[in-house]
Order: structure tokens, then C-alpha cells, then sequence
């Protein structure tokens, strides 16, 4: 068993600022629960010495202890060196420090090197509190459920500066004042405060306001906002699905690309008029750039292109008419591609999806092009064929791979695509 290692003066500010790390969020809950904190740290001191060197630093060893502790004193540190006696055989009975002990939360973080730090953040933990229940009236907010949140989340508030704490204050007793507003993010009527900053803080503020409301459980709440209809862009690849047309390339909302196709024009009662040609291949593309370089005329009849705009694709299962498509799907080779066709097949339209240029064999070819993937997920992703998830598992190997999809070049990418749609 490995011998351990003294702890010197030197080395107790490190230990303590680990213990700072992990329970100030359990000491920020209130001020009895700063005041019991409490550290214990064991020295671990020299053991008999063998030789007079080892005297001389178990010596050392010592007075370092006892200059600590008569600083600690003169400070009014409430901290505590245990000593015991030990026989040191040929130099006698010495007296050696054993362990440290600290009673107090502002006590453990000064001996840490971080005294001002948890001085601020009891000011910023006292500011919310203070701006949040001072904006309703007695008994709306849940103080104890606040606190909870408020010490659970300590780590994102407090870097904030002073001022970005006024505005997380501010916020919260908005979203308390108007619970079910409806309102789109920009119109959120704090100074200071954009669509910006709440998608930056959105986690913190909605666990606080979940704690203010009075919810003991870990989970954040719903704030009431309303939400931008989804956009979808459409491009026909078939210029004859759309006679009349202003534009072969069109954004609309969801809801409105969902009507597209939507039923025969069968006009008066009793009329039936022709049916209009229907898309019969959609091709979702994971990037912009791949959406616009698609050409027309290249894909057989009823042929359109999708883009989704990333993990949006997954309300593509909401198009009546693409659940009618053989659906391909061609994405970046990276985790996050692999993402949004497991959501895509995962929807509650279950899209059959085929996926193109998405396997090992791609991933190979141009694996000189990759690159690494700093946002790389873990996720498990249920719906993703044999070989599709070997080729994920490869990416990880290679050290969280992203090939984008713009790097394979363009023909080898239509070759692929149209070997991919059936003859009809």
C-alpha cells in the first residue's frame, strides 16, 4: 500500500478549494448551514525517521504547522491543528501535527485562498433572494424551494457580474408576475434583458422560477413563453410539382408547408379535376450550403429538397405529404448528424428514412478531411441501422470525428443520392 504523502501548509489551500467546489452550494442553502460547515483534512505527518536528514524534515515539518496555526489564531480563523505525541525513538518524543479542522463556511474559504469569492457570492445568493420575493406579495414565493434552487444552480450564477445578478433577479419576478404571457423571448419587458440573454440563461431561469413557485424537485419549469412557428425551406428539385409557382424555393412556417399537396383540387361536386403532380423523393440535407447546390432535373420526377436546419429536421414529421415520400436523408458524419436521423425515424411520424453517404466506408474515404468534434455527444441513439452505427462507433474511435457533408465532393454526392432512388 502506497505511503501517504505529508500535507504541508503549502498544499491545504488546494484541498480546501476542492471542498470549496463541491459543497458551497450546500453552505449558500442559508446561514446556519455556512456556520455548521465543517472540513476535517488529515496531514498525514512523517513517520520515524531513518536517517538524520529525515529528522531535520520531519522538524521542519512541524514548526510549518505551528507557524500556521499561531497565524490562523492571531486571524481569528476558527481553525483547529490536532497535534499527538509520537517517539520518535533516537530523537525522543516529539509532538506532530494529525489533522486540520475548520468549522465555517467563510472560515474553510479563506484557508482556501477564496475568502472574497464566498463573501461575493453570499451578497449575489442574498440579492436574489431579496429581488425575487420582494416582488410579490407575502406568501407567494416558496423561500425554501427558492433557496434550494438558488444553492443548486451556484455554479451558473455565480460568475455573473453584480449586474447580470440584478437582471437574473429582475427576470425570474417577471416570469413569476407573468406566468403564461405567451410573449416571444425578445419581448420579455426587463431592461437590459434580449432573446439573447435568456437563451444564454435560460436553464438558471427557469430552475429558479420553478423553486419560487414552490417545487421541491430538481426539474425546471415551463415559463410560459410562446414559440416561432418552425420554418421549413423547400426547394423543387422538379420545377412540374409546382405550375404557378412564384419561386422553386420557398420558407414558410410548418403549418403552411404541411398544406402543400395537401388534397386533390376536385372543384364543384361531381367534377373531379386533375390530380397535381405530388412530390415522390424528398432529400433532407443537414447544411444550407448542400441545400442550394443541389441541382434540378437530376432526381427523377417528384423530387424535392428539405432543409431543416439541424435538429429542427424532426418536425419534418408533421409533413402529411413527406410521410407519403421515400425520404433519404444525408447529414454531416458526426454524432449530431447521427442525432437528427435517430430523431427523424424516432418522430411521431415515423418517417421512413434512408440514409445516404452516413457509414464507415464514407467515413474512410475522407477521413483526411475530418476533423475533431469539440460538441461530440454520448446520447444512445435507438434508431439508427447496423451500419450506421458502426459508423458512428468509428467516428468515436477516431477520436470524435465530424466529416460535414460539404467536404465530399459534390458529384460523388449526387452519384450517390440518385443510386439511391429507385428506378419508377
Amino acid at each position: 500500500m502506497a505511503r501517504s504523502v505529508p500535507v504541508a501548509p503549502s498544499d491545504i489551500a488546494a484541498r480546501l478549494s476542492r471542498k470549496v467546489d463541491q459543497h458551497a452550494g450546500a453552505w449558500l442553502f442559508d446561514d446556519p448551514s455556512a456556520s455548521a460547515a465543517g472540513v476535517s483534512v488529515p496531514l498525514h505527518p512523517p513517520k520515524i525517521p531513518s536517517s538524520s536528514a529525515d529528522a531535520e524534515a520531519g522538524a521542519a515539518f512541524i514548526r510549518s504547522w505551528q507557524e500556521t496555526e499561531l497565524t490562523w489564531r492571531k486571524s481569528g480563523l476558527a481553525a483547529d491543528v490536532d497535534w499527538r505525541e509520537r517517539n520518535w525513538r533516537s530523537w525522543g518524543v516529539q509532538t506532530v501535527p494529525e489533522r486540520v479542522q475548520i468549522t465555517g463556511a467563510d472560515a474553510i474559504c479563506v484557508a482556501a485562498g477564496r475568502g472574497s469569492e464566498w463573501r461575493r457570492w453570499v451578497r449575489r445568493r442574498d440579492a436574489l433572494i431579496s429581488a425575487i420575493i420582494g416582488s410579490r406579495g407575502p406568501g407567494e414565493v416558496s423561500e425554501n424551494s427558492l433557496r434550494s434552487a438558488i444553492s443548486a444552480t451556484w455554479k451558473r450564477w455565480a460568475p455573473l457580474a453584480d449586474g447580470e445578478i440584478a437582471k437574473l433577479g429582475a427576470v425570474v419576478a417577471w416570469f413569476l408576475g407573468n406566468p403564461d404571457s405567451g410573449l416571444l423571448p425578445r419581448a420579455v419587458a426587463v431592461r437590459g434583458v434580449d432573446g439573447k440573454w435568456l437563451e444564454q440563461h435560460n436553464f438558471v431561469v427557469r430552475r429558479l422560477v420553478s423553486g419560487a413557485r414552490g417545487d421541491e424537485s430538481a426539474s425546471v419549469g415551463d415559463l410560459g413563453l410562446g414559440r416561432r412557428p418552425a420554418t421549413i425551406r423547400l426547394r423543387l428539385l422538379d420545377p412540374g410539382l409546382g405550375p404557378g409557382w412564384p419561386s422553386t424555393d420557398v420558407a414558410a412556417p410548418i403549418t403552411d408547408i404541411a398544406e402543400l399537396w395537401s388534397a386533390a383540387d376536385r372543384g364543384n361536386v361531381g367534377v373531379v379535376k386533375q390530380e397535381p403532380e405530388r412530390p415522390r423523393t424528398a432529400i433532407i440535407v443537414e447544411n444550407l450550403e448542400t441545400f442550394l447546390s443541389l441541382p434540378p432535373g437530376e432526381f427523377g420526377p417528384g423530387a424535392v429538397a428539405v432543409w431543416g436546419a439541424g435538429y429542427g429536421a424532426t418536425e419534418l414529421a408533421r409533413l402529411r405529404w413527406l410521410r407519403e415520400c421515400r425520404v433519404l436523408y444525408w447529414g454531416d458524419l458526426d454524432a449530431h448528424g447521427f442525432g437528427i436521423l435517430n430523431g427523424l425515424r424516432g418522430s411521431d411520424g415515423n418517417l421512413d428514412v434512408r440514409s445516404v453517404l452516413m457509414d464507415r466506408a464514407t467515413f474512410e474515404a475522407y477521413a483526411d478531411l475530418a476533423v475533431p468534434d469539440p460538441t461530440a455527444t454520448r446520447a444512445s441513439f435507438v434508431h439508427l441501422t447496423a451500419a450506421e452505427a458502426d459508423a458512428l462507433d468509428a467516428l468515436v474511435v477516431a477520436g470524435d470525428q465530424r466529416l460535414e457533408q460539404e467536404r465530399i465532393p459534390l458529384s460523388e454526392a449526387l452519384r450517390a443520392l440518385i443510386a439511391a432512388i429507385p428506378g419508377d
